[in-house]
């Protein structure tokens, strides 16, 4: 039983397209973060501290950013090979690649920003 055929298939550089199980508990760990994200943050924006709620207000768009991020990262294949039938060096592919890891990254600048609260954003 070879473990690849569960997982999924090098496509090319830093694209990967996942099978539908790797699949599935992907979007379920990024369902189940993205509600105990906005749980957490939920808390501190509750809070009567100026910087705790500009904390929380990060964090909230942080979790939010990085589940979009996520799930639209994981389902990449699934929409453009099985559903749209593009072929996997189709240039529209690329270019979707780029702007969900442009979203990932700005979810880790905003989880950079809510844990650390650099001098220049308070």
């Amino acid at each position: 039983m070879d473990i690849a055929a569960f997982l999924g298939e090098y496509q090319r550089v830093f694209q990967i397209e996942f099978k539908e199980f790797l699949t599935i508990y992907l979007v379920i760990f990024v369902i189940i973060l993205l509600v105990t994200g906005v749980l957490f943050a939920r808390d501190s924006l509750k809070s009567s501290e100026a910087e705790v709620k500009l904390k929380g207000k990060f964090l909230l768009a942080a979790f939010i950013s990085f589940s979009v991020g996520a799930a639209l990262d994981a389902i990449t294949g699934l929409i453009f090979s099985d559903i749209l039938e593009f072929p996997l060096n189709s240039p529209i592919i690329a270019i979707f690649v780029i702007i969900v890891r442009s979203v990932l990254i700005s979810s880790a600048i905003e989880f950079y920003a809510r844990f650390i609260l650099p001098p220049f954003i308070k």
